[in-house]
């Protein structure tokens, strides 16, 4: 939040924090803080930095409201997003209003009045999603998706097969002399070989077969070296880390290919629709929070003491 000047006020009683001509009253604190959790409530509210910015959070909302209000946008966001008045008289921590003063009858109303608010601001950035131009997120896409194209592009794969012995069974002598004979031989001699050979569990039970896999599913060293290949075929070559030796077999290669606008545009859309609304709501949040912060001294430097019962301040001392 923009803060350009914060003016400290001690004479009046009427509100806590106000900006332009919005206020926010200790009533709308207390409907916030019966929000939190009761095992969580003592922890929160101790919490003196975290508790002034939440505050100035329920500040902001009563900006955005009264943004709204002036704006004649009630209406338009209540049958646009469906805004409802809850009742929550079922749901109040009697314990925590009682010792605030509070009827439940009376705080109910308080949080009724506070939820719809809170309802209207949530309800406005919807509101400002589903309003943006379509046409206009479209073009941004599709301008989005040429410049970051590498983003959108399916990595090259392979279609490999793999024969591995473990350098705890397997010299590499012995290793070479299997890549030489496999060397002369087709695919169906490789595959044999890596149900006879290999001490890979999984290589046995497929005989050999990895399937489609991108560099990334195999070590980088490996990942690097092999798919520099540009043909089918045996790889005449052993392949090595700590553990193991391995042989390859590349039975197909599919080359790295741009995903078309069409197949990511509906996603691409909503998130360019999303950051255009959070673009606007952001615009809108910097002119409503330009002005300077009145505060009721007295109310505020003892709100967080507020909600510190007996029970509370005895468990901290």
């Amino acid at each position: 939040m923009k803060i350009l000047f914060i003016f400290i006020v001690s004479c009046f009683n009427s509100y806590l924090l106000k900006q332009d001509n919005t206020i926010i009253s200790v009533e709308e604190v207390d409907a916030f803080v019966h929000g939190i959790s009761s095992e969580h409530r003592e922890a929160y509210v101790a919490k003196s930095s975290q508790f002034e910015k939440d505050v100035y959070t329920v500040l902001n909302i009563n900006l955005v409201y009264d943004y709204l209000n002036e704006n004649n946008l009630l209406d338009v966001i209540k049958q646009d997003q469906k805004v409802v008045e809850n009742d929550f008289l079922d749901q109040i921590d009697k314990d925590f209003i009682y010792n605030l003063g509070y009827e439940p009858e009376k705080f109910n109303e308080i949080l009724k009045d506070f939820d719809l608010k809170k309802q209207y601001v949530k309800g406005y950035q919807y509101y400002l999603f589903n309003h943006i131009n379509l046409k206009d997120a479209e073009e941004l896409a599709y301008e989005y998706y040429l410049a970051n194209s590498e983003m959108y592009s399916k990595p090259k794969r392979m279609d490999l097969s793999r024969i591995t012995l473990s350098k705890s069974r397997y010299h590499f002598n012995e290793v070479l002399k299997l890549k030489e004979e496999i060397s002369l031989e087709d695919k169906a001699y490789f595959s044999d070989m890596a149900i006879q050979y290999s001490t890979e569990r999984l290589v046995i039970t497929n005989g050999g077969e990895l399937g489609l896999i991108p560099k990334e599913a195999l070590s980088k060293k490996i990942g690097r070296l092999l798919f520099k290949s540009t043909e089918k075929g045996f790889k005449n070559h052993i392949f090595e880390d700590s553990k193991n030796f391995y042989l390859y077999y590349i039975n197909d290669i599919v080359k790295s290919e741009l995903m078309s606008f069409e197949s990511i545009k509906p996603d691409l859309i909503k998130s360019i629709k999303q950051n255009m609304a959070d673009n606007e709501f952001a615009e809108v949040m910097a002119r409503i929070t330009e002005k300077k912060i009145d505060i009721n001294i007295e109310e505020f430097s003892s709100i967080q003491s507020r909600y510190m019962f007996e029970d509370d301040k005895a468990s901290i001392n």
